[in-house]
This record gives C-alpha cells, structure tokens and sequence, in this order.
C-alpha cells in the first residue's frame, strides 16, 4: 500500500476511533463499562490493519476486546478490560497522528480525489525502470478503450519513497453515474489478465506440440489451428470491451487493431512481472469496488509465478 493510501485510511478513520468511548455503569454493585457502537470502530481497524505500518496496533486494539464481544456492537466490559482496550485505542490513534503529520510536512497532496494508482513491478536496473513506465505510458496514451469524451488520465506524481506512480482523472464536466474512464481501466486491465492467461496455454500447447512425435506438416496443421483458436479467443474479448466501454474498434484500421494487440501484449507482461493497478483510496466507494476483483487476480498470478519459479529451480537442481 503505498503512503498516500495509508494517509487517505488514517484520515477516514481518525475520528471513528477517536470518538470511540466507553460509559461506566455498573453490575451487582461492581463498577464496569458499557460500550456501543463496536461494529464501526472493527470496521475501521479492518481497514487499517491493511496498512503494514498499522497493522500491529491495529490487531491489538482488536484484540483488547474479550473474545465473546468481538461481533456484538454493543457490551460490557470490567474496568481492566476497559483500561487495555483505551491503551491500544491511544496508541494507534499515536501512530495515525505521526503518519499524517509526516505526510503533510513532506508536502503530500491531501486533497481528496479520484484516479489510480500503478505499482511499477521490481526492477533492477534504471534501464528495466524506464522500460516499464515507457510500456504504461504506450498502453494509456494509445489504448483506443482507455479514452472518453468527458474525462482525461493525467499523471499526478510519484507516491513519497515507493514505486507507486499516481494519476489522476480530470472530468471537462461533472460525470454522472460514477467515473467512466474509471470503469473502462478496471475493464481493461481484466481482460488483459483474460488475454494473457490464453496467451501463456498457447505458448505451452506449442511446446508440448514440438515435443510431440508427429510429423513436421501435422505439427504446422495443429500450430496454425492453435493459433487462430488464440486470434478468435483475443477477437472476443475485444468485442466484449467494445460493449463495455462503448468504444467500437475500427475494423478497417488495421494501425488500431495492431496498436490494441500491442497494448495487450504490454500490460500482460506487466502484469506477470507484478504491476498492479487500484483505484485512489479516496475514490468513491462505487469506483473502488470495481477494481476490487482484481486484486484476486493479482494475488493468483503472483502465486502462479512462484510455483512456476519453484518448478524451474527444481528442474535445475535435477
């Protein structure tokens, strides 16, 4: 996560903790603490904990409460208990102050906004690093599905001490129904992930076919089947994205079409290398949503990764 979203969390959440209190009370004479209004403080630490520089404070917040209550919004607790749990409440609400107060003397923008943010995979030299922002900005300056009428992509900046590079979405007019730019990104990245999973088969089948005892014109008839299963199976996504972004593809442009497959080609490698692309943690929750099944997809394909990597090293060692 980087360190402006882990800012926007802070600063959504502050309050909700900072609010939180307990009202004393009591039970067969024995003093104790009534507290209500749990389930949107949990939701909050939910929240927070996604953040590696929160994520301590926040479970022990979470884990000051009694077992039995962690799901009930409202119960009582004894004064001990209450004594633990206004301790980790104290020490995280400690940690956001500094988080935000660094944020903000480092001279972060924190405004609220709507746009993305793209985490560049890991590179290892400047020339790798320069390789990549060069393929992003080919895929959006270039991608026909990756532009509106009523809004514009702009690069904002550089996430303070990551790898995250930010932009934003600029709208000529107020866009009803939510962000379509927004929309059309989420679309597109999904079917790259589409494109690139049949991409990779393909390439296996083809290895598998070269090992094959067949003849060399019977392994040219499979081959030339093969790939145009993968043209047709790229020809639908493509029509899908067309329904979806309502962007129609020039047929007779074939510049247009080679420019699409190109920019296929370049997010799916991206993407295999570890970019990942998350709408601003500010924007509205509807956008946010849309990039949210994605993040299953990136989880997946970096676990397809290692194991492909564990195979080769073991292969190796054989």
């Amino acid at each position: 996560m980087n360190l402006r979203s882990i800012y926007m969390i802070c600063k959504n959440n502050y309050d909700v903790l900072d609010m939180f209190a307990g009202e004393e009370t009591s039970i067969n004479a024995r003093r104790c603490v009534r507290i209500s209004g749990w389930n949107k403080v949990r939701n909050a630490l939910i929240e927070l904990r996604e953040a590696a520089s929160l994520n301590h404070e926040a479970n022990t917040f979470i884990n000051a409460i009694p077992d039995l209550y962690r799901h009930q919004d409202e119960f009582i607790v004894s004064v001990e208990e209450w004594g633990e749990i206004k301790k980790a409440k104290n020490a995280l609400l400690r940690t956001m102050d500094d988080t935000m107060d660094l944020c903000e003397k480092m001279g972060m923008d924190t405004n609220d906004r709507t746009g993305i943010d793209i985490k560049l995979p890991k590179y290892h030299d400047f020339s790798e690093f320069v390789k990549y922002v060069n393929d992003i900005e080919f895929v959006l300056t270039k991608c026909p599905f990756l532009k509106t009428d009523d809004e514009t992509l702009t690069f904002d900046n550089v996430d303070l001490g990551s790898t995250w590079l930010t932009f934003c979405i600029i709208a000529g007019s107020a866009v009803a129904g939510g962000s379509v730019l927004l929309n059309n990104i989420a679309a597109f990245v999904d079917k790259c992930i589409v494109i690139r999973s049949h991409y990779l088969t393909l390439q296996k089948q083809k290895h598998e076919l070269e090992q094959d005892q067949r003849a060399a014109d019977e392994k040219a008839t499979i081959s030339k089947y093969l790939d145009e299963m993968y043209e047709k199976q790229v020809d639908m996504v493509i029509t899908d994205l067309e329904e979806i972004t309502k962007c129609k593809v020039k047929n007779e442009d074939g510049d247009e079409m080679g420019r699409i497959n190109l920019c296929f080609e370049k997010m799916g490698e991206l993407i295999d290398k570890g970019l990942q692309i998350r709408s601003s943690v500010d924007a509205p929750k509807e956008a946010q949503a849309l990039f949210k099944p994605l993040e299953m997809k990136y989880l997946q394909i970096s676990n397809s990764l290692k194991l492909l990597e564990n195979k080769d090293e073991n292969e190796k060692e054989e």
